[in-house]
């Protein structure tokens, strides 16, 4: 099989992709008016005082690498924070006013779960009362895995440059929602041509899918 070097997650679907698991006291949502990249983003959930809320994501990682994700907090400064773990290690916290900013730890080789929480002391909410995280790229995984790259904007006369990414797959193939065109829709970064369909609508979605030769597949 072929090994990429990692693979990002963002939350353009608008929904949590198989794999994420929740805990606590509200299960995180998907927040579409606050995004790092594209529109939308993971929020954590509403919960009250003594509380948290918890999301995670286990992976079998193919090689050591690193982990990345952006993060923003907006929470009562020093009390309510947004946490980090990596097997259920404390690795970072966050309160009060933060805005989006990029984080990066170092992972082994091996199964890891990468967990983000919530959790409020006793009293008092300030600002949103929340954290949000949003593209997150997760060293090289020993699974299936295949990764559109992140949203576009470009004019009618121009073609765009796909930037997939795939984990441990032997073939990949874009489709389109639209009637355009790809250079070559077996390779990881063709570049797409829109059609008069897609300049009409002034939107397309461009689908990667990988395949590991055994019947499975993943496509985003």
């Amino acid at each position: 099989f072929e090994l990429m070097e990692s693979f990002a997650i963002s939350f353009e679907a608008g929904a949590f992709e198989p794999g994420w698991e929740f805990s606590g006291n509200a299960n995180w949502v998907i927040d579409n008016s606050v995004a790092w990249d594209g529109s939308s983003s993971a929020k954590s959930g509403s919960i009250g005082d003594q509380s948290t809320s918890e999301v995670s994501y286990t992976l079998e990682e193919g090689m050591a690498g690193q982990i990345s994700f952006y993060r923003k907090v907006s929470s009562e400064s020093g009390y309510d924070y947004l946490q980090f773990y990596i097997d259920n290690q404390l690795l970072d916290e966050w309160a009060g006013e933060e805005d989006w900013e990029e984080f990066v730890y170092d992972v082994s080789e091996g199964t890891h779960t990468f967990k983000w929480v919530y959790e409020k002391d006793y009293s008092v909410s300030n600002g949103d009362d929340c954290g949000w995280i949003d593209y997150i790229t997760f060293p090289p995984a020993a699974t299936l895995n295949a990764q559109a790259g992140p949203n576009a904007e470009m004019c009618a006369d121009e073609s765009y440059q796909c930037e997939g990414e795939a984990a441990n797959y032997t073939s990949v193939e874009w489709t389109t929602s639209g009637d355009g065109e790809f250079s070559d829709a077996t390779i990881l970064d063709p570049v797409y041509t829109p059609g008069p369909v897609d300049i009409q609508n002034e939107t397309a979605t461009l689908t990667l899918t990988a395949y590991d030769g055994n019947g499975n597949e993943n496509s985003d």
